[in-house]
Formats: structure tokens, sequence, C-alpha cells
């Protein structure tokens, strides 16, 4: 059986809505692909821009990195400078403290070497008289004879009725009175040194006072322990009072 001849146009014209479907449809979808291209070229400049701006936000955190740690090592370095000026500062007030101090001391000891001065010069006064006395040597009361050593620490004295004694090692001998007592008008007094101080018995000390300054005559040594002694005053005048707390030496030159 032949074909119908009216199925051909039929098909042809099938085929022909179905091509302008086909582009309907072609020309949405080239549009879409040319703004999808579009929009991967600026997604691709996006992700350029953003790598970009991370390597510059890199950079600022490691700038600001460093200019933190600068900030933090100039904050310790001003509280550290700072605590190093308030150290100075209280040392700079404890030294003017012990200046002030040491300079009290100075006029302390100044006001002393003056009372010592004025009592050598009443010693002196009181030597020259017993030279007078003794013909040329410092007489001591008791007929005994008083004559510097060699050294500037010892004495050396003698008497016809003792014999003589050197002291032979430099000994500077000085101390205080801690009793006094008086039989028939002669006054007795206790010293707080004694042999152990190299004190021996017969040794002449002069008793002096500082405050006012004084001489008050010789100390003859008639007992000795190990750290006291005792002995007679001679007193260099007759209104001397001699009181616990006066002191004494066997060494005139060593309260120059």
């Amino acid at each position: 059986m032949p074909p119908m001849p009216a199925a051909r146009p039929r098909n042809k014209s099938i085929r022909t809505q179905t091509d302008q479907r086909i582009i309907a449809i072609q020309e949405p979808l080239n549009s879409l692909q040319a703004k999808l291209n579009e929009y991967e070229a600026l997604l691709s400049k996006n992700l350029a821009v953003q790598q970009e701006l991370r390597s510059e936000n890199g950079k600022l955190a490691g700038q600001l990195t460093v200019a933190e740690r600068k900030s933090a090592e100039s904050e310790v370095h001003a509280r550290f400078t700072d605590a190093k000026n308030q150290t100075l500062v209280a040392q700079s007030k404890s030294l003017d403290q012990q200046l002030r101090k040491l300079e009290q001391i100075g006029k302390a000891a100044e006001n002393e070497l003056e009372k010592m001065a004025v009592l050598v010069q009443a010693v002196q006064a009181k030597a020259g008289e017993m030279a007078v006395n003794s013909g040329g040597q410092p007489a001591l009361p008791g007929g005994e004879v008083l004559t510097v050593g060699s050294t500037n620490a010892g004495f050396a004295f003698g008497s016809s009725a003792k014999g003589s004694l050197l002291l032979k090692e430099p000994v500077r001998i000085r101390g205080k009175v801690t009793e006094v007592r008086t039989a028939d008008g002669t006054p007795y007094v206790t010293i707080n040194v004694g042999e152990d101080d190299k004190v021996t018995v017969g040794m002449p000390l002069h008793l002096f006072r500082l405050n006012p300054p004084q001489y008050l005559g010789t100390l003859h040594v008639t007992r000795v322990d190990y750290q006291h002694a005792a002995g007679r005053v001679d007193l260099a005048r007759k209104d001397v009072a001699i009181q616990s707390g006066d002191e004494f030496t066997n060494d005139l030159k060593s309260l120059r």
C-alpha cells in the first residue's frame, strides 16, 4: 500500500517547530553561558583581590605585632626606668641622711677634741708644776719619779724603796672608775681594768674628767685581779673630788 502523500508536510512542520524551539532555548542558554563566563571571570578577579587582601592583612598583622611588641617593650622600659629612678631617689635620701649623721658625728668629735685639748693643757701645766718640784722630772706623790719611756705607750717609773719597773710591751691602758671610797681623807678607787689589760701593782694611772676637762690626780695601783684593780689616789688639788665614771690612762700623749 503506497504511503499517503499528506504525511510528509506534517513531519517537516514538526521538525521545523522543534528546530525553532531548540533555537529559542539555545539563545537563552548561550546568554546564560556568556553571563556564567563573565561571573567566572569576576570570581577569579575577586579571588585574586581576596588573596591580595589576605597578603596585605598578613603584612599589617605583622606590622601590628611588631608595633605591639615595641609598645610593650617601651612600657616595660618606662616602668624599669621609673623603678630605677625611685631607687636612685631613695638611695640619694639615704646617703643624705648618712651624710648628716656623719656631720653630726664630726661635730661631736670636734667638741671632744676641744675638750681633750683643754685637758692636755691642764695636764701639761700640772706636769710643769711637778717638774719644778722634782728638779726637772714629774714627781709622783710618795717620792716616786715618773719618766716617759722610749715608746709613746709605756711609762717607766722608779723608787729607791721599790726598785724600778719598765713596761716592756707597748700598751695603752684606759678605763673608768667604778667605785670610790675614802679613808682618813684619802680616796681609794676601784677601776674596770685588771691583769688581763696589763695592769700591774705599783703602776701609776692618771685620772681625768672630760666634762668639764680637768686633771684629777694619780692613781697608784695596790691590788689587781683579772678584770679589776684598786688603789690609792693622790689628788692634784685639795678641792678635787673623784667620782664614779671619771676616766684614767697610763699615756697622756694618747689623749691628744
